[in-house]
């Protein structure tokens, strides 16, 4: 159980550090904003720049992009916002949930044998692999078979920038 808890963890993470900060690419949101004069982000960049310029980028866009100004509460198995998101992370319906989806919009399988998740994007059908390689760094494969490795600190880091986490 402790090591399938680990690869939930690990899957959560990628999630969202794959999402664009903020996820839902509204023009009223903040984290977009070129012309927010006490953001210290550079107009055209995120807040949450880890996977800014990668095939990767966006893949949670249209699906999970909690208000962050609200209440998060991370009871283990599900994490959720005041706002409706949520994030199952067990079952046969894990995944990524917006405000008022009866099923994920995107789902969630887990292979323990090889630590790896599958997480598809129902809307585009596009997939990713994520791998805990086990060292301390996860391999994430984008939908174009481009692969992405960083520390599990760096993607823990933009978790909580984006949702994923509650910080």
């Amino acid at each position: 159980m402790s090591s399938r808890a680990v690869l939930v963890s690990m899957a959560a993470v990628l999630m969202v550090a794959l999402a664009g900060c903020g996820g839902d690419g509204d023009a009223g949101d903040e984290s977009d904003s070129d012309s927010d004069s006490d953001s210290t982000t550079p107009a055209g960049t995120s807040a949450c720049p880890l996977f800014d310029g990668t095939a990767c980028e966006g893949f949670l866009d249209g699906c999970y992009a909690p208000d962050l100004m609200g209440e998060c509460a991370d009871g283990g198995l599900e994490l959720t916002w005041t706002d409706g998101h949520k994030i199952q992370r067990t079952g046969a319906n894990a995944g990524f949930y917006g405000p008022s989806d009866a099923i994920p919009c995107i789902t969630l399988d887990f292979d323990m044998a090889t630590f790896t998740s599958t997480m598809t994007n129902v809307a585009t059908g596009e997939t990713l692999l994520n791998q805990d390689l086990g060292d301390g760094t996860i391999l994430i494969t984008c939908n174009d078979g481009s692969e992405l490795t960083f520390s599990v600190a760096e993607l823990e880091e933009d978790n909580v920038c984006k949702g994923v986490s509650c910080g």
